[in-house]
């Protein structure tokens, strides 16, 4: 290894370990042999911008400058120069007096915290008792005077008359969602973005629409010959106006005349509540379940227990009102600001990270519809696509609803650019985690362009065998049982320049396997801003922080389902594909055996060469025979298809996500020690406890039975009743107390 020089960096050697000089001295060598290239052959290239993302195109233009200053700091060789100079803090003496009044304090108080013991040593001492929680914990740590929880305190009882008690049968985990919704304020954010995008409505189209006239009851509802009425003149198998697209119907109804712009913004949030919180009550189609008994539940969140008719109205009214681009919009700002302290206190790169998939969801229907290969059925079929944008934590922040396959490679870059208008450039996704069947080489050259926005995928496959990787580290251990090591991937394509585009590469393999099988990570991030183990760490991650939100989902979440009904019929493009290019084989082989049987009719010809037409001639006219079989079967397949429209589910998703994320806060905030606790737990064994609900004008007092079954459980929900409690949530004029009580005698 190189020896230091200036008396700067024998400094630096003397104060760090062996392990941390040998990694700074090889990331400077890098680094010299990287500036040594650019300006060796910066004359080849039209700009040194030019140059520079060419032979480093990892290294931003600040960056090199930066670097280009540092090479002529001083005359020494040009590694020491580029060394990183950090060192690490020199470690603050602690006195003894301190230290012995610290454990005085945590020896009279167990469950006195490191703020509290700092206060009082400040209060003492001045800047001497000024220590850092790593240092008190230390200091409680040596002294075995680890920090023990304060007993529970009493449950807060009302004194005031009870004017209002209910008992349910079930719901008591409805319960903690109402706290949830009340201390975010989630769905009243949203009903505000309903109501805002009610303002910008287009005005009455000059012909109204006319609903049809049919049979009414005395009250003016339709009765069951409606249907028959309304589809006179139709014919059978046809569909009528009501199976229209909501994009049709926007445009010939009146949509300021809807009832729902005439409740206000409350009674709007209750009902997107309702529709939201569904799939955790009851697992029929559509809201039919809500007129059993769960669908009485709704009171507990605090909102009237609506039909399910009245829900399916106001669907309908919010889809033709085209409320999903805010909506969304909404949803993403406000979870993306509720869950930022949730990865805290994880790696760094988990604060700016962004996952992208995409998920598929089968559904029914005998028309021949856009499809797609869904693997929870294992077969194409019809089905609708999510593509979904998930922070950090593990929270989506934007789903793209589309009917059949989506195509991530086309739709990558532009919803990129989408959560940025959402979130603000820059908040989300400086370091994209890019599933492995969107690592194609054109996607991951714009990426690597993009500036400010790094990226993190697996190549496989074609881009993969295309590509050539050079050995940069040797392996070394990685979590129990793997191996990982530094290589250099030079990507291949036609638009990329002749000698390729040479990104960070990082290899995975395990040990001992029988089966070996090598993971290739490519980054655009430096080994600074992402060290090798970060690299894989990043990757592996969407499992826990985006696979899961999708098993979870469909694990009584009810994203498994799609709702409405319309859709159109489109040009089927892959079908008149094939049936050209059948047409073409046809005729192209038409002309082949026409071909072969006018040489066939020279007299000259001598045998041989009349042989060899003979055989070409069969040969042809089996061709044809090919070509006008396939040409009749694609004659007789439809030149359409049916899009489903997507409006409706797309408002129903984001709505379920809100619901589904409220169960998340719940369950990071109140259930916030001991093991995770999974959605479907949460909804088969709590939301089913029995609870008691006694209201009186300043307290809503819930009182949940226990389940004697299932202690380890019901340990943990007092807990969360109690943190519940220690935040004195509001609803109003209100406050919401919690109660873990024993099951009432009969």
């Amino acid at each position: 290894m190189d020896e230091p020089v200036t008396a700067m960096a024998k400094a630096l050697r003397a104060r760090v370990s062996e392990a941390t000089w040998s990694k700074r001295v090889e990331v400077a060598q890098h680094r010299a042999e990287t500036l040594t290239a650019i300006r060796q052959h910066y004359q080849e290239y039209t700009s040194w911008r030019a140059c520079v993302r060419a032979i480093a195109p990892s290294w931003t233009w600040s960056q090199f400058l930066h670097l280009e200053r540092r090479a002529t700091a001083n005359d020494c060789p040009l590694w020491e120069n580029l060394l990183d100079r950090r060192v690490p803090p020199v470690p603050k003496p602690l006195d003894d007096d301190v230290r012995l009044l610290a454990e005085a304090l945590r020896r009279v108080d167990r469950s006195i915290g490191c703020p509290a013991v700092r206060q009082r040593l400040t209060q003492d001492f001045g800047e001497r008792g000024n220590i850092s929680d790593s240092t008190l914990k230390r200091v409680f740590a040596e002294a075995n005077l680890h920090w023990v929880a304060p007993p529970p305190k009493p449950t807060v009882v009302t004194t005031e008359p009870e004017t209002k008690v209910d008992r349910y049968g079930g719901g008591g985990g409805l319960a903690l969602l109402a706290a949830a919704a009340t201390e975010t304020g989630v769905f009243d954010l949203l009903a505000e973005a309903v109501q805002q995008q009610a303002n910008a409505l287009p005005p009455a189209p000059e012909v109204p629409f006319e609903p049809a006239e049919g049979p009414r009851d005395e009250r003016g509802r339709f009765t069951p010959d409606y249907n028959t009425h309304y589809r006179e003149g139709v014919g059978p198998g046809a569909v009528d106006s009501r199976w229209d697209p909501d994009a049709a119907k926007r445009q010939r109804r009146d949509l300021g005349a809807m009832q729902l712009w005439g409740l206000g913004a409350p009674a709007i949030a209750h009902r997107m509540m309702a529709i939201g919180l569904t799939p955790l009550l009851t697992r029929s189609r559509g809201f039919d379940g809500l007129c059993g008994v769960a669908g009485g539940w709704l009171e507990l969140m605090g909102i009237h227990p609506y039909l399910p008719t009245t829900l399916d109205k106001t669907l309908a009214e919010l889809a033709l009102a085209d409320v999903v681009a805010p909506l969304w919009a909404t949803y993403g700002r406000t979870w993306f600001a509720l869950s930022r302290p949730w990865c805290a206190e994880g790696e760094p790169w988990l604060q700016a990270v962004a996952y992208v998939d995409a998920t598929q969801d089968p559904y029914w229907t005998a028309r021949f519809a856009k499809s797609g290969r869904v693997s929870r059925t294992g077969r194409v079929q019809p089905c609708l696509s999510r593509i979904v944008i998930t922070s950090g934590p593990g929270v989506p922040i934007i789903v793209e609803t589309v009917a059949g396959t989506a195509v991530l490679t086309r739709r990558l870059l532009s919803l990129l650019d989408e959560m940025d208008e959402v979130l603000g450039e820059g908040e989300l996704g400086r370091l994209t985690i890019i599933d492995a069947e969107m690592a194609i080489v054109s996607i991951l050259d714009e990426l690597a362009l993009h500036a400010g926005r790094g990226f993190v995928t697996v190549i496989k496959g074609s881009t993969l065998k295309g590509a050539t990787l050079t050995e940069r580290g040797p392996w070394q251990s990685y979590r129990d049982h793997d191996t990982i090591r530094e290589v250099e991937v030079v990507l291949k394509g036609s638009r990329l320049p002749a000698k390729g585009k040479a990104l960070r590469g990082v290899q995975m393999t395990r040990t001992g396997s029988r089966h070996p099988v090598v993971t290739t990570f490519v980054t655009d991030q430096s080994a600074e801003e992402l060290p090798t183990e970060a690299v894989a760490d990043a990757y592996l991650s969407r499992w826990p922080h985006q696979e899961q939100i999708f098993r979870n989902g469909r694990n009584g979440g009810g994203l498994n389902r799609s709702h409405g009904f319309g859709g159109q019929e489109v040009s089927h493009i892959a079908q008149e594909t094939k049936q050209t290019k059948a047409q073409r084989r046809l005729d192209r082989t038409r002309s082949q055996v026409a071909e072969a049987k006018q040489a066939l009719a020279d007299p000259a010809l001598a045998e041989p060469v009349r042989k060899l037409l003979k055989a070409t001639l069969t040969s042809a006219e089996r061709a044809e025979q090919r070509a006008q079989k396939e040409v009749e079967r694609y004659a007789t397949h439809p030149t359409t298809i049916y899009e489903r429209d997507t409006n409706r589910d797309s408002i129903v998703t984001a709505l379920t996500m809100t619901a589904l994320m409220l169960l998340q806060f719940v369950l990071r905030e109140y259930f916030a020690s001991g093991p995770p606790i999974q959605y479907q737990t949460f909804i088969e064994q709590l939301i089913a406890l029995p609870v008691t609900v006694a209201a009186t004008k300043t307290c809503i007092h819930y009182r949940i039975e226990r389940n004697h079954r299932n202690p380890k459980l019901m340990s943990r929900l007092q807990e969360a009743c109690q943190r519940i409690n220690d935040r004195k949530i509001k609803r109003g004029d209100q406050q919401l107390v919690f109660e873990l009580i024993e099951h009432p005698p009969p």
